[in-house]
């Protein structure tokens, strides 16, 4: 709509007489989303830590954080954007800068909603960790003790912070069960410890020779 309208603006331009509602509009329009951009940057912060800006708002799964972010960014963009608009607009006596800060902002809406899109389909359909996650999960079952080998783990978000994370490990052979018991045990502390978002972990047993020992039981559900 806003790109229609500014495209509207420039096929019948009308001159702006009187601009003071028009900042007064904008100017407590920026206060409001203001104050909620800055609830939203606080919050987000909070999920960050040491990560930079743009390197947690790409990894970041929570929706309800990064999508009120960047509805708040762009608003703010956009006030700022038709704020320029009207006062060039106005000062010059050319209309064409309305119509042309509409367009802007259309945009900018598209952009920001064409990178929600990209955000949630993932989460919609069934998305895992990062590659460096994975990367770093296959060393620690590799470096646990009892293990000979493991294939690639799978994992799938069911909330921002609730994964649940497969394995599928070969153990040496001469390991008793009560032994491969208390390997898996020691293998899900470990993982808990440093990634506490996985809340379920299944582990598929297996011999060396290929002989698929009986399926392990997952773990307590809560870190």
């Amino acid at each position: 709509m806003s790109f229609y309208e500014g495209i509207a603006h420039i096929k019948h331009p009308a001159p702006i007489t009187d601009a003071t509602w028009n900042y007064w509009v904008l100017g407590l329009s920026l206060a409001f989303e203001g104050i909620s951009f800055f609830l939203a940057f606080r919050e987000f912060n909070k999920s960050r830590g040491e990560a930079g800006f743009w390197a947690t708002l790409g990894r970041s799964k929570d929706p309800s954080v990064f999508a009120i972010l960047m509805e708040d960014s762009a608003a703010l963009l956009g006030l700022v954007i038709a704020l320029a608009g009207v006062y060039f607009g106005h000062m010059f006596q050319n209309p064409y800068f309305d119509g042309a800060a509409s367009i802007c902002i259309g945009v900018l809406l598209i952009s920001v909603a064409v990178f929600l899109i990209y955000k949630t389909k993932g989460l919609l359909v069934g998305e895992g960790v990062e590659e460096q996650t994975l990367d770093a999960l296959e060393a620690l079952v590799r470096q646990q003790a009892g293990v000979e080998q493991t294939r690639r783990p799978l994992t799938m978000y069911l909330g921002p912070q609730d994964v649940i994370l497969a394995l599928d490990v070969d153990f040496y052979d001469h390991l008793s069960a009560v032994e491969v018991e208390k390997t898996v045990d020691e293998l899900q502390d470990k993982i808990r410890a440093t990634y506490p978002e996985f809340k379920r972990i299944f582990i598929e047993a297996h011999g060396l020779a290929g002989q698929q020992r009986t399926p392990l039981p997952p773990g307590p559900t809560s870190a």
